[in-house]
């Protein structure tokens, strides 16, 4: 409110609400687990993942979406624009705009894009599996989507005044501004249990939770796994179906619960992080450091002798970004590009080659990229009346070759990978009377 006085008098104005939303410092987005989104956003604000999508906040406020199999819907809305928040369910997503209003789409699946009318000014979003859970200015939430599983539309009256929310699966919570934290969804409900006090943030889980309170320590209850006591200086928390993140106050990961796709295994080396997300057996994290964002080639790269060789690695982050690539550890003269152009190939290029991307951050160094020159490649047919024809091959450089048969030149299968010799190897396909008519090739590994 703001108080007006002359000599004449004094005046109040109307009551004027300031809404806080927490925020995340952009970034370029790090991934692991199962599935795992691609890492070329760009610099982003907001990430969201559901178990076969991923949705990307532009600092344009504009969404990029990923989405993993024949779910079309699961892309964001071309025209839409102004977004500040995201979530995302299993087969939906949902946007919050900087005027308070929501748009959503993905799946119909349990009724849960029925968005309801007259909403309000929303302040924060949040996503279970079948139902959505939104925030309103005045501190009330509302969920829709399945009505019958579990009751986890029936919101008790004790959920007021609360500052942040959070959904997983068919549970919901919410933050009251006194620290406290309430629950509703599961039947029978999950206990909150009385040392959940003093919170400042708040995850969900299926059938539980976890908290970060004001000492920087993450509880949790119900089906949550219990985080090591060295986990300290939280600032954060995210948590997945089974498994949960924390981010520390110097920028760095750390993470516990189930991993069997290494959604809790936190790659080495990330810093700088800047938030942190989980979907159901995935995670992710902003950071400020560069990020190689296309897939590297493979770790050991065989190419004919002669031909000519291009080594191409994509990097998102902050700039500038200054690149430089190296072989066997020296830096190569000249070479500051994301491209490198080498050969034509012959036993001289045959080295380990990385890029390393720095920026006012950190230096970072790509996985190591072996050209592997190889060939001429020889081969040809023993044949003789009285014995099974045999196939002969060599291929300097190379210890192993690939060799597959096809009736259509379009449907190979495997006859298996001999071993190489310097001078050559003799390969027996098996018994020439059920190769008749065939196509044989070798394919390099």
């Amino acid at each position: 409110t703001l108080y007006l006085s002359n000599h004449l008098g004094e005046a109040v104005s109307g009551l004027m609400q300031l809404v806080a939303r927490p925020g995340n410092r952009p970034g370029a987005v790090v991934t692991w687990g199962q599935p795992r989104p691609p890492m070329d956003f760009g610099i982003i604000q907001d990430f969201a993942m559901g178990r076969n999508h991923a949705q990307a906040l532009l600092t344009n406020g504009t969404v990029r979406s990923w989405v993993n199999g024949p779910f079309n819907e699961l892309f964001a809305p071309p025209d839409l624009d102004d977004v500040v928040g995201l979530a995302a369910g299993s087969s939906y997503a949902m946007a919050l705009r900087s005027d308070g209003t929501l748009r959503m789409w993905g799946s119909t699946n349990g009724g849960v894009l029925n968005m309801p009318t007259n909403l309000g000014r929303v302040v924060a979003i949040s996503a279970g599996a079948q139902h959505a859970l939104a925030l309103l200015e005045n501190g009330a939430p509302v969920n829709w989507g399945t009505v019958v599983d579990f009751g986890r539309t029936n919101i008790p009256a004790s959920a007021t005044n609360l500052v942040a929310i959070d959904a997983q699966a068919g549970y919901s919570i919410g933050l009251r501004r006194n620290g406290t934290v309430v629950g509703w969804g599961p039947n029978p409900p999950v206990t909150i249990p009385n040392f959940v006090s003093n919170i400042i943030r708040i995850e969900a889980l299926p059938f539980g939770g976890f908290a970060l309170r004001t000492d920087l320590r993450a509880v949790s209850w119900g089906s949550g796994p219990s985080p090591a006591t060295s986990f300290t200086n939280l600032v954060s928390v995210a948590a997945g179906n089974a498994h949960a993140l924390g981010l520390r106050t110097n920028d760095t990961v750390v993470a516990w619960g189930s991993n069997p796709r290494g959604q809790a295994t936190v790659p080495p080396g990330l810093s700088n992080v800047t938030a942190i997300f989980a979907g159901p057996e995935s995670s992710a994290a902003l950071t400020r450091s560069p990020v190689f964002s296309s897939p590297v080639v493979p770790t050991s790269l065989p190419v004919q002798v002669g031909d000519p060789v291009r080594l191409v690695v994509s990097v998102q982050g902050f700039g500038p970004i200054a690149l430089q690539w190296f072989a066997n550890g020296q830096p190569i003269p000249g070479e500051t590009n994301a491209t490198l152009f080498l050969g034509p190939a012959g036993p001289e290029l045959d080295a380990a080659y990385t890029l390393r991307a720095s920026n006012a951050w950190q230096t970072v160094a790509s996985p190591a990229m072996r050209v592997a020159p190889f060939g001429p490649v020889e081969f040809r047919w023993n044949l003789t009346n009285a014995e099974t024809p045999i196939l002969w091959v060599r291929a300097p450089g190379i210890n192993a070759l690939h060799l597959q048969e096809s009736t259509n030149l379009v449907d190979w299968s495997s006859l298996g990978t001999p071993l190489l010799a310097p001078e050559g190897s003799n390969f027996n396909p098996g018994d020439p009377f059920f190769r008749d008519l065939r196509f044989f090739r070798w394919v390099a590994p």
